[in-house]
C-alpha cells in the first residue's frame, strides 16, 4: 500500500492519512497500557462523569418597589449580571404585598444565583445591589422632584 512510513516513539508506522496515523498511535498506547477494546467501550458507554461543583445564593428582592424590581428582573438586566459574574440567574417566587406573608410552601419573590465558584457569586450579588441602589436613588430623586 502507498502511503507515508515514519517512525513515532521509535516505532515504524505506515499512515494512509492522520486518520490512519491517529489509529495506529492509539492501538500502540493501549497494547502498552493493556487497555483493551472492551474496557474502551466500557468507557464510552458508562463514563463517569462529576457535575461540576456549583454554588447558590439569593437575593430577596420582593420588598423593593416596583420600579426597581421590574428593573433588575429585567432580560437585559439579568443578562448582563449573568456575562459580568458567569453565575445563572433565576427569579423565583412570587410577589407578595407588603404585609402579606406567602401561603405555606411558596416563597416571597426572589433571584436565586448559581455559579461555578463563591467569588462569582460575590460579584452577581454586587452587581444586583448596585442596580438596586441605582434604581431606588432615582427614585427618590423623582419624588423629590414631584415634591408638594
Amino acid at each position: 500500500s502507498s502511503g507515508i512510513n515514519a517512525e513515532y516513539g521509535g516505532e515504524r508506522v505506515n499512515a494512509v492519512s492522520g486518520k490512519g496515523l491517529a489509529a495506529q498511535i492509539a492501538a500502540s498506547i493501549n497494547a502498552k497500557k493493556n487497555f483493551g477494546r472492551a474496557q474502551e467501550t466500557e468507557m464510552l458507554q458508562n463514563p463517569v462523569v462529576s457535575p461540576p461543583a456549583k454554588v447558590e445564593d439569593e437575593v430577596e428582592i420582593n420588598d423593593l418597589p416596583q420600579q426597581a424590581r421590574y428593573r433588575i428582573t429585567s432580560k437585559d438586566a439579568i443578562a448582563a449580571v449573568q456575562e459580568y459574574s458567569e453565575c445563572a440567574l433565576t427569579v423565583r417566587g412570587t410577589y407578595y404585598p407588603p404585609n402579606r406573608n406567602p401561603p405555606e410552601g411558596e416563597r416571597k419573590l426572589y433571584i436565586c444565583i448559581e455559579g461555578p465558584r463563591d467569588r462569582a457569586i460575590t460579584l452577581a450579588k454586587m452587581e444586583l445591589k448596585r442596580m438596586i441602589k441605582e434604581e431606588l436613588n432615582k427614585a427618590q430623586m423623582f419624588s423629590f422632584r414631584s415634591g408638594p
